[in-house]
């Protein structure tokens, strides 16, 4: 799989460096990796933001994490 920069993520479809993974299939960029992944990593604590697509150490603002489903 590609190395992207810091500020994008591999496409696993295109393989291509993307700014944002694709939604349509809940993807989210793993800051780590540097991938597009369908969950985001429990450790380190990484939560799954739908509005940003990426993996999150901390939720946005009116959003939470819960431990079961890792996703904001």
């Amino acid at each position: 799989m590609k190395t992207c920069p810091a500020t994008t993520y591999a496409d696993n479809f295109t393989q291509r460096c993307v700014a944002i993974c694709p939604s349509s299939q809940k993807y989210y960029g793993d800051p780590s990796t540097h991938k597009c992944v369908l969950g985001c990593p429990s450790y380190p604590s990484l939560f799954a933001d739908n509005i940003t697509q990426t993996c999150v150490h901390i939720c946005p603002n009116d959003t939470y994490g819960t431990p079961v489903t890792r996703v904001c």
